[in-house]
């Protein structure tokens, strides 16, 4: 079988390099079937003359089209597990792109029988198998520069959000409160903060973190990060402080913004244990993985008031469900239709994922913060040239 696979690759690249002394030819076919012979037969199955692209969990193509129709079928799933995954693409496929409203396991990617490359459109690839991926021959990619200056910037939104406390003020405004002479003026923004001086804690000093840093220290604040990943000299041409240990960054900082990926080590990285190391009163920022918080944890140290605010664009269970919110967090944003991790670039399903919105919780959305203290510390993804829709019908045809 390997043989007979090795020989039709063989004549294809015949046929086609005979088609590159004619006029006209593709370049860009012949320069993908030439690295296919270089590699060799698959793994996972034979190469088709016209591969099939898949997305895996969502409907628009608007941008793969254009630059695949003339090598590549382009289809589309719109599934969120690979049981809604047609069998003609878990047998032909050979490239997916997916984003983030569908995992695959080790057991999905074993469903795939032709699959080579797995692109993530996006920075991070946690809903993938890594590791079982390249037990099977298949190459994950991912975005790394997807959405950085997006989400830096709301990140940097939130937290002024938390610092001066806009939404609650705009909130009485919009309820009719009269704010007139200095002492009611006080009373209203009561529990805004001053941002100069104080110390913004980044724990992962990535792209999304770098933008971040540079972004916060126009507002005067101090900027920490810790990353162990990292060589020693990034510090040194960002102008910032490192700290080689979580414990000193929590220790230090008057606002914690997380910009790590979601692994299996830093699974709940914030939780009862590292909370309780944060400064009282400290703010918290997640635009990055709702699985790096203990959101039963955080609720907690929100109603105790250890945490006096936290920013959530993401969670660990999306959608997002306000009933199943733990107590103790109070829903006190509006939140967006989709989410703003991956900063502002539209979701090609907004209905399936609505669940990652931006929210600011408190324990107090509505009433005055507590006095915080920064003094003290704690202790320690039919064939059209539009695109093809290749959902698993409940009959054996492709719709």
């Amino acid at each position: 079988m390997r043989a007979g696979v090795k020989q039709d690759l063989n004549d294809h690249v015949r046929d086609v390099l005979a088609s590159d002394l004619t006029p006209g030819a593709s370049h860009l076919h012949i320069f993908t079937v030439r690295t296919v012979s270089i590699r060799g037969p698959i793994p996972n199955g034979p190469m088709h003359p016209r591969p099939l692209i898949a997305l895996l969990d969502g409907r628009d193509c608007s941008v793969e089209m254009p630059i695949l129709k003339d090598v590549a079928t382009v289809a589309f799933c719109d599934a969120q597990s690979t049981t809604e995954i047609h069998e003609k693409v878990l047998n032909e496929a050979v490239g997916a792109l997916m984003w983030h409203s569908i995992t695959l396991t080790k057991e999905d990617l074993e469903k795939f029988k032709s699959l080579r490359v797995i692109v993530r459109i996006g920075s991070g690839f946690d809903n993938v198998d890594v590791k079982a991926a390249g037990e099977f021959g298949i190459a994950v990619c991912n975005v790394p520069g997807y959405g950085v200056e997006e989400v830096a910037d709301s990140t940097i939104c939130l937290i002024l959000n938390l610092y001066r406390r806009t939404y609650w003020l705009a909130n009485m405004v919009r309820e009719g409160k009269k704010v007139s002479g200095p002492e009611s003026l006080r009373e209203a923004a009561a529990g805004s903060a001053r941002i100069r001086g104080d110390t913004l804690g980044i724990v992962g000093l990535g792209r999304v973190g770098q933008a971040v840093a540079l972004r916060a220290k126009v507002f005067g604040f101090n900027v920490i990060f810790y990353d162990p990943y990292l060589p020693d000299g990034v510090e040194k041409s960002l102008g910032i402080t490192r700290v080689y240990t979580l414990q000193d960054l929590l220790f230090q900082s008057d606002c914690v913004s997380l910009h790590c990926n979601l692994n299996e080590h830093n699974h709940h990285l914030i939780n009862d244990y590292t909370i309780k190391q944060m400064r009282p009163g400290a703010f918290l920022v997640n635009t990055a993985r709702g699985g790096l918080v203990d959101e039963h944890a955080l609720a907690a140290a929100l109603k105790d008031g250890r945490v006096r605010a936290a920013a959530l664009d993401v969670h660990e269970n999306e959608p997002f469900v306000l009933s199943q919110t733990p107590g103790g967090m109070r829903y006190a944003f509006p939140g967006y239709p989709e989410s703003m991790n991956g900063g502002g670039y539209p979701f090609p399903n907004p209905a399936a994922t609505v669940g990652a919105m931006g929210g600011v919780h408190s324990t107090t959305p509505h009433d005055h913060p507590p006095p915080v203290s920064h003094g003290a510390h704690p202790p320690t993804p039919h064939s059209t040239e539009t695109g093809n829709h290749m959902s698993k019908p409940e009959s054996s045809e492709v719709h």
